[in-house]
């Protein structure tokens, strides 16, 4: 059984950032649609500040308030966004880019959460494919795996229209 080091787990996690911020702007750029409602898009921004807001937080208060925000901002948002498309479009893609950035601003931290989390359970001795998915979990919970990029589009995009929420 060969076990993962924290090097090891650099790339996964990078790639798995990369790939679902990808994934959310495309679902907006493709999902915002005149008969789209914005509460999807402020339910998408919400459940990534809240499934974030263990990850991108300097301590427990910032944690709690991120996490506050983020469930507000799923059940209230569309009553406080812009009904113009292209603004709400945009206003949705400036937020991600901010939670990416604020990922990755505390990323060595992410890392060793992650690393650590996946040690106590005994996960590091995984498969290549099952610690893909063990990791994904760990760094976006309530988001489903897909290893489909078009699949995880389709799903973002879901939350965007309002027609899926997340776990």
């Amino acid at each position: 059984m060969t076990t993962i080091t924290r090097l090891d787990l650099n790339p996964i996690l990078l790639q798995h950032i990369q790939r679902f911020f990808s994934a959310a702007r495309t679902a907006v750029e493709t999902s915002m649609k005149k008969d789209a409602l914005s509460g999807g898009v402020a339910a998408l921004v919400g459940n990534v500040i809240w499934a974030g807001s263990g990850f991108c937080s300097a301590d427990r208060a910032e944690e709690h308030q991120k996490a506050y925000t983020g469930a507000l901002i799923s059940s209230l948002g569309d009553r406080f966004i812009a009904a113009n498309d292209d603004e709400l479009e945009q206003q949705a893609l400036r937020a991600l880019g901010a939670l990416e950035k604020q990922l990755l601003k505390n990323y060595d931290p992410l890392l060793e959460r992650i690393f650590e989390r996946l040690q106590a359970h005994g996960l590091l001795g995984l498969s290549p494919g099952e610690l893909n998915v063990a990791v994904w979990c760990a760094l976006f919970p309530g988001f489903d795996y897909y290893s489909s990029q078009a699949e995880l589009i389709d799903a973002l995009g879901e939350l965007v229209q309002g027609t899926r929420v997340a776990a």
